[in-house]
């Protein structure tokens, strides 16, 4: 039996070290037994797939601190280059060693094995509809602008992925790609290069307008993919991306939920669904919010609902007169995605705020008992207008709402003061999450209105501070610019 290549069976060695204390993983993926099927032909070829662990996850995890933290100013915004990121995030030495005398043990020639870029590893891939990236900036302002980027995978006869993204961000990544998986290219319909493997620099902003569920993909993939964020956030990008439309539910309209029997993706009621990769730690997840004065069934009885009503759009303890984004007709409801992950446990920069937020909605959290976790990740971060906008779609106004309109609205808002910052000689602001905790004043906090999802209504409700609904709030670019301006 020959083996010609790497290809295909992924082996686990050593740890993983993405997250401290990773929660016990809820999903529906599990280990499936193997089967012995017939006796291979003598002539068989088999590609073959050894999959790595990264080393130094942990400094990874401990550099994007110190470099995001304001409590640090001697790194804080020192970022990595592509090529210190690549040096320091690699499987170590001795995994590479401990595979490469398995292989001579079993009389495998050196020239019948190759390394990929990243030094053999790789990951589950996904299959998922994408169609593009958008990256934005705001258009007008007394500095020189940065560019506004389209970031485009795949195309409209075989749509891409967020995993070829990051493999045409980041070369290192490119011998993931799983070929029974995710799209390949050049295809008939129009596309003709071959997959992008690192062609492209990542822009400063990412705005990120889709999301999908933790439980469509096994737990290894999602952590996988959360630390190519976090390597972004080292490097000095700030990647937002919004929490859905569906409240606490997530995936494709009208939203599903968890089969409370099994932990499948497939239900309309049960337990509460997190939407990925709005629950990765290292990016920054964006929800909705509209005006009080904004009309929508149910307005009414949806502040009633929430831990303090607000009767007039004055009111001074509402400058902003916002509530969290909720929309109804006959036969759709929108509110904003929010909730706790399955997979990632509570960030550092957020451990606080959710122990302030399940003491002051206790009596409430105790209605939703077995459908969520209080320890884990919660999202969104922040929160922006969701409803009333109006893109030119395949060169025609439609009216939009929802959490794909409020996350390039923060992204551009972040765009206009790396501009600022860099007029002065000053870095990008990269990950932002660390600031954002550390000095929540320069949001407006929103503290009525609620989402709702998988049977239950209200869900999670707006609270003083942050929320599972609108986060710390919505932007005050006057008072972000002067405290990003601050910082070194």
């Amino acid at each position: 039996m020959e083996l010609s290549q790497i290809l295909l069976f992924i082996l686990y060695l050593g740890n993983t070290g993405v997250l401290a204390n990773a929660l016990p993983p809820r999903s529906p993926w599990g280990s499936k037994p193997w089967h012995q099927g017939k006796k291979a032909h003598g002539e068989l070829q088999i590609h073959l797939s050894i999959a790595l662990a990264l080393d130094n996850t942990y400094l990874a995890i401990g550099s994007l601190k110190s470099i995001a933290d304001p409590g640090s100013p001697e790194k804080t915004g020192q970022h990595w280059t592509a090529a210190e990121v690549a040096r320091n995030i690699k499987p170590s030495s001795a995994a590479m060693g401990y595979v490469s005398n398995w292989f001579k043990s079993l009389e495998i020639d050196d020239e019948r094995v190759t390394q990929s870029h990243d030094a053999g590893q790789t990951t589950k891939c996904f299959h998922s509809m994408w169609n593009q990236i958008w990256i934005s900036s705001m258009l007008w302002h007394s500095q020189p602008p940065q560019k506004i980027i389209d970031i485009q995978v795949g195309d409209k006869y075989q749509l891409g992925n967020l995993n070829l993204l990051l493999a045409a961000f980041d070369k290192y990544y490119c011998d993931s790609l799983d070929p029974s998986i995710d799209t390949q290219y050049p295809d008939l319909g129009g596309y003709n290069k071959s997959v992008d493997c690192g062609t492209l620099p990542p822009p400063n902003v990412i705005s990120i307008s889709f999301t999908w569920s933790e439980a469509d993909f096994p737990p290894q993939y999602l952590f996988r993919q959360c630390l190519e964020f976090l390597k972004l956030g080292l490097m000095g990008v700030t990647v937002l991306v919004s929490t859905s439309d569906w409240g606490t539910a997530s995936g494709m309209e009208p939203g599903f939920c968890l089969d409370e029997s099994n932990g499948v993706n497939n239900a309309t009621t049960g337990e509460f669904n997190p939407s990925f990769p709005a629950s990765c730690p290292w990016m920054t997840t964006v929800g909705g919010t509209q005006r009080t004065t904004q009309p929508h069934q149910n307005f009414t009885t949806k502040i009633a609902t929430t831990t303090r009503a607000y009767t007039s759009a004055k009111d001074p303890e509402n400058p902003t007169s916002e509530t969290a984004f909720y929309f109804a007709t006959d036969n759709r409801t929108l509110s904003s995605g929010g909730g706790f992950s399955n997979m990632f446990p509570a960030p550092y920069y957020q451990i606080a705020d959710i122990y302030r937020y399940e003491l002051t909605e206790s009596e409430h959290l105790r209605t939703l008992a077995g459908k969520f976790t209080t320890t884990a990740r919660g999202y969104p971060d922040v929160s922006a207008q969701a409803f009333g906008y109006l893109p030119i779609v395949d060169g025609g106004v439609q009216l939009i709402h929802g959490t794909s309109g409020s996350t390039p609205v923060f992204a551009s808002i972040i765009s206009m003061i790396n501009n600022e910052r860099m007029s002065i000689g000053k870095s990008s602001v990269g990950f932002i999450n660390p600031v954002l905790y550390e000095y929540p004043d320069m949001l407006n906090d929103i503290k009525t209105g609620a989402n709702e999802g998988c049977g239950v209504d209200p869900a999670f409700r707006a609270s003083w501070g942050w929320d599972p609904v609108t986060g710390l709030g919505t932007p005050d670019y006057e008072r972000m610019k002067e405290r990003f301006l601050s910082l070194p």
